[in-house]
């Protein structure tokens, strides 16, 4: 028997994971107390659909999860993360495990928990759409691309402009537009 099992918490910890990134859906997000006495402190927690325990947000992943998908926590609800367990951390003067977020949107579910790249939201933005939906929030075409390219993005595609334009919608914090689409779709590498 593993001592966590002994004495379960209702928190997620870099144990949980069993060393795999674990995709999730945001159920709720609210503010908690956490900790005993003195060390209480107002938290940030995420509860998800796939787990019943929560993941008490620090900085660093309430940071990523605001680039992914905008800051305004309600609309975080329904949106997927992927957690990922580090085990390098600095704290303090100790290297821990702890939960990471992955900087990257993971693709839509497809039903079974796992990721997809297929389909999207089915609205596919032109390349130059893209950018004027950045420019509008006050981005930059390169801000798209650098952005774009650290999620993994080689270029803009016919096989990759669903995922682009989800993407593109997700780092201007959710915003989107339904552009009419040509038969002649943008083949940009960054």
């Amino acid at each position: 028997m593993k001592v966590s099992d002994a004495f379960p918490s209702k928190w997620l910890k870099a144990s949980d994971l069993d060393d795999q990134d674990m995709t999730v859906t945001i159920k709720s997000a609210v503010v908690q107390m956490i900790g005993q006495g003195e060390d209480q402190q107002q938290k940030l927690v995420l509860f998800f659909q796939e787990s019943e325990k929560g993941l008490v947000l620090n900085k660093t992943n309430a940071g990523i999860i605001e680039r992914l998908h905008g800051g305004d926590t309600d609309h975080w609800i329904g949106k997927r993360v992927t957690l990922w367990p580090n085990h390098d951390v600095q704290f303090g003067s100790e290297v821990v495990s702890a939960i990471r977020v992955r900087s990257r949107a993971p693709g839509a579910a497809n039903g079974n928990g796992h990721g997809s790249t297929g389909a999207g939201n089915g609205n596919v933005l032109r390349y130059k759409d893209a950018v004027a939906l950045c420019e509008a929030k006050g981005l930059t075409e390169q801000n798209l691309k650098d952005y774009l390219g650290s999620c993994g993005v080689k270029g803009w595609t016919p096989e990759t402009a669903q995922q682009c334009s989800d993407l593109t919608r997700t780092y201007v914090a959710g915003v989107g537009v339904n552009p009419p689409l040509d038969d002649d779709m943008d083949s940009i590498p960054f």
